[in-house]
């Protein structure tokens, strides 16, 4: 099953430094937002996992590690920790 972003990854920064949304009204750019496979997403999440180690990784990590935005990984997962508890769910299966 595929689930559409609601925002593209991308590392543009605006003059304070934080993230410029592709999909902002107040941007001119146009991006169609992209499907992912969440299996490919939980996949990098845990590569992010395994080299910062779960405490130390930040959603803004997890936003370069998967590329999608924010908000994308919290509207498919909630949170970091129901990210990572995807993968645990997983193996129980």
């Amino acid at each position: 099953m595929l689930i559409q972003a609601n925002n593209f990854y991308h590392q543009d920064t605006d003059y304070r430094g934080e993230e410029v949304v592709a999909n902002d009204p107040l941007n001119s750019r146009s991006v169609t937002p992209k499907e992912f496979d969440p299996d490919d997403i939980v996949d990098a999440a845990m590569q992010v996992f395994w080299q910062r180690g779960y405490s130390a990784t930040s959603i803004q990590d997890l936003v370069k590690g998967t590329e999608l935005g924010r908000s994308s990984i919290y509207n498919a997962f909630g949170s970091k920790h129901e990210l990572m508890s995807t993968r645990f769910a997983d193996i129980r299966s």
